[in-house]
């Protein structure tokens, strides 16, 4: 469950273990790029690295220590996520965030806060998270997932560390979901190729497949064999 099993998000990976490495982890990220490619797994899987208790011979959470196990588990006290409510972030939500900072991690290292789909904060929210950011409180990394940054404040988007991840090659998910998730080569590839290299929507049009909808959904396919350039 650690970053080698993060598919084709090489170069975001890379960035990610260099930081951490060097100790250069800075007070946010905003990571950027297409749902279902692996954003959020990312962000839990960093939240474990830096809060890992166990050994480890590379830089990957060693996921057996009791919070590793936690964060694995969602019920880590200090690794939170933060979502849209009725398609908005309200400014309720990033206030109630906000004063719970103020206050030491309770058992963390580092408290690791996601807040996803951060583009649909609006300009109330905006701004009270750009306070947070101008004056981060210490042991505290923020980790902000959205589709694009065009919506968001650039001084939000200046206080973070971007880190884009990309559409994963067809090749490369038809294989992830035969070998990872079970499923026989011909749906694979129907579902590679209609998913836009996000194995989140490969997964969900997989469901399709086998669903009593199938030749339906048949019906409507593109040309699989297209070209790709994911």
């Amino acid at each position: 469950m650690g970053f080698s099993d993060i598919v084709g998000q090489t170069r975001a990976i890379g960035d990610l273990k260099r930081a951490y490495t060097h100790g250069r982890v800075p007070n946010a990220y905003l990571f950027v790029g297409p749902s279902g490619i692996g954003k959020r797994k990312t962000a839990l899987t960093l939240a474990r690295l830096l809060n890992c208790e166990g050994e480890r011979s590379d830089v990957e959470p060693c996921e057996i220590c009791p919070s590793c196990r936690k964060i694995l588990h969602n019920n880590h006290t200090d690794v939170w996520s933060i979502a849209p409510e009725k398609n908005t972030i309200k400014i309720q939500q990033i206030r109630h965030m906000q004063r719970m900072v103020r206050f030491p991690p309770n058992e963390a290292k580092m408290r690791v806060v996601i807040v996803d789909g951060v583009e649909s904060m609006n300009i109330e929210s905006s701004n009270a998270f750009l306070k947070i950011l101008e004056e981060p409180p210490p042991d505290n990394l923020f980790v902000l997932l959205g589709e694009s940054s065009s919506r968001l404040l650039p001084t939000i988007i200046s206080r973070c560390q971007r880190v884009s991840f990309v559409p994963i090659a067809r090749d490369l998910l038809q294989k992830v979901l035969v070998e990872a998730h079970g499923l026989d080569p011909i749906k694979a590839q129907i579902a590679a190729g209609i998913a836009e290299g996000s194995i989140g929507k490969a997964l969900q049009m997989s469901e399709v497949l086998l669903g009593p909808e199938r030749r339906e959904f048949l019906q409507d396919l593109p040309d699989l064999h297209a070209p790709y350039t994911g």
